[in-house]
């Protein structure tokens, strides 16, 4: 469960990256 979660956060940092990187 802790793993998962810390996939999902990680997952989620690089979305906001990708987010503002493209904006």
């Amino acid at each position: 469960v802790i793993a998962g979660l810390w996939i999902l956060s990680v997952v989620g940092s690089w979305c906001n990256f990708l987010t503002l990187f493209y904006i």
